[in-house]
């Protein structure tokens, strides 16, 4: 896993969300400010911009996006990443190693727990099927946030089940500071509570201690909030909060009048200035996903379907993968074993993050669901380890088949889908944004070009990188509104899928080229 992730990573463009992620968590290490994607929690933007603190980099600080926005996180991060003296493709590398390291890190809970709850063989089996997850690969290489959400949440779950089985002050101590750490990586960990409340009750522990746990975390969330916003000026922290929560449409004008009342009181009381910010980022969250986003979806679009995410795991998780959970399943209604607490909190966990993001959740990708993987693969690879015998041997055939098609899209994990709708080649044609296309691949059409000696692309990209950064004077600005025309072209799936009437006139050409499976590149007769 660890090869696959260095190897794919360094051809990789900037994905969309990287551009704010990085610049954000830069200039809260050295600006201590917060005034960038107030909406996320820092922990893993601070160690995406961790190793660049040490490159000597030149941060754009007199610019009009730091100096006259509140939260110009997407303009100011491409100054930073390509207006500028500073390497944009040693940023992204040194930037998502982090999350490499945080991939591996849950990659060995997911085997120690595994291992200890159902054996070794169920840690082999567990390990290898996280370990060949495309999904997990594809996001596990990005300084972005939902592998590290993934990583915290499953640690913090495993290190809070010890201590309801070992009730210590070092496994009281561990379970507090991994539930910390899981509510700085990002919103969803807050759907911890419910269920940890449950479990609590289930094993019949005292709430006393369970209110302790989240008293010392929303301390240490407030403290650890304060050091990145030590330099925030209170005039940028009131201009932010009246930017970023709007009165919007309908009658719950006076909502937000109340939230943004109720935020400006905070921040004017020094202490609870972080709890304000961190409020305001958990309203700015929720909006986002109740907002909901323009998505591509089996050829409509629209901004919320109920079989979403059924039909992104159908079609995006490898089928021998799939076939694991399926046998599981079986074997355990075979088997009509009662459950144990364990495995009643983790299924509940499961299928309330599930509900909320079917029901609620913003819908651009695979990765939204990502927390759920490894438990997944958990309980799929402790009843696999119960069989004996010619199963046993079935099990390994099926983790073959797993790596073999793992391997095969090497290095483009993002693209991933199965053989039910014809493999990657064909994964544009039923979803998009980070199912398929999130701007990974505009390095690899600059490689392209040179290649075939092209002299001038007109390109329609969508993403975080900058053509003009690496196609220079080849690269000509171009989108749908410009007209059919002859010559080179290069289209984002991004924009392509969700602009399909707009480029009806290309359906009459086949492209030459899938730049790894997110940009067509056509050659339109003159």
């Amino acid at each position: 896993m660890a090869g696959a992730a260095m190897l794919s990573l360094w051809g990789d463009s900037a994905t969309y969300d990287e551009v704010a992620h990085i610049v954000a968590g830069y200039s809260y290490l050295i600006k201590q400010d917060y005034r960038l994607n107030p909406e996320h929690p820092p922990l893993l933007k601070d160690l995406a911009a961790v190793p660049l603190v040490f490159l000597g980099l030149s941060f754009p600080d007199q610019n009009v996006h730091w100096t006259g926005e509140v939260n110009g996180q997407w303009d100011l991060g491409r100054v930073f990443l390509y207006g500028g003296n500073n390497n944009a493709d040693t940023m992204l590398f040194w930037s998502r190693l982090p999350t490499v390291a945080l991939m591996l890190l849950l990659g060995l809970f997911l085997f120690k727990w595994s291992k200890e709850r159902y054996g070794p063989k169920a840690g082999l089996f567990a390990l290898a099927l996280y370990s060949f997850s495309p999904s997990v690969l594809a996001n596990g290489r990005y300084a972005t946030l939902d592998v590290g959400l993934t990583a915290f949440i499953f640690v913090a779950f495993y290190y809070f089940w010890r201590y309801l089985e070992r009730p210590t002050r070092l496994s009281f101590g561990l379970a507090a500071v991994s539930f910390t750490l899981a509510q700085l990586s990002k919103f969803p960990a807050v759907l911890l509570v419910p269920v940890f409340f449950v479990l609590v009750l289930m094993k019949g522990h005292s709430m006393k201690a369970f209110g302790a746990m989240l008293l010392l975390s929303i301390v240490a969330v407030s403290l650890f909030y304060g050091v990145n916003m030590w330099n925030m000026p209170l005039e940028v922290q009131h201009r932010l909060i009246e930017a970023s929560i709007q009165d919007g449409s309908g009658s719950y004008g006076w909502l937000a009048s109340f939230l943004r009342w109720v935020l400006h009181g905070l921040a004017d009381i020094a202490p609870l200035r972080p709890c304000s910010q961190y409020l305001l980022g958990l309203f700015m969250d929720g909006g986002h996903a109740f907002g909901g986003h323009t998505i591509y979806f089996l050829g409509e679009v629209g901004s919320h379907f109920w079989l979403y995410y059924p039909v992104v795991f159908l079609i995006k998780e490898p089928l021998a993968s799939q076939a694991f959970l399926v046998g599981a399943v079986a074997i355990a209604l075979r088997r009509r074993a009662r459950p144990g607490p364990l495995p009643v909190g983790v299924m509940a966990f499961c299928l309330l993050y599930l509900a909320v993001f079917t029901g609620f959740g913003a819908q651009l990708g695979i990765r939204y669901v990502l927390p759920v993987f490894p438990f997944l693969y958990m309980l799929a690879a402790g009843q696999t380890a119960k069989l004996r015998g010619r199963p046993g041997l079935l099990g390994v055939s099926l983790l073959g088949w797993l790596a073999v098609s793992s391997l095969l899209v090497f290095p483009s994990y993002l693209a991933y889908y199965n053989e039910l709708v014809g493999g990657p080649r064909n994964g544009y044609l039923y979803l998009g944004d980070s199912n398929t296309d999130w701007g990974q691949d505009l390095r690899r059409l600059t490689g392209f070009v040179e290649e075939r000696g092209i002299t001038a692309i007109r390109v329609n990209y969508f993403g975080g990188g900058d053509p003009a950064y690496y196609l220079g004077a080849r690269y000509v600005p171009w989108d749908a509104a410009s007209g059919p025309s002859g010559g080179w072209f290069a289209v984002s799936a991004s924009f392509y899928e969700g602009r399909s009437a707009d480029y009806a006139w290309l359906a009459g050409y086949t492209p030459v080229a899938q730049i790894g499976y997110s940009i067509l590149v056509y050659n339109i007769p003159a």
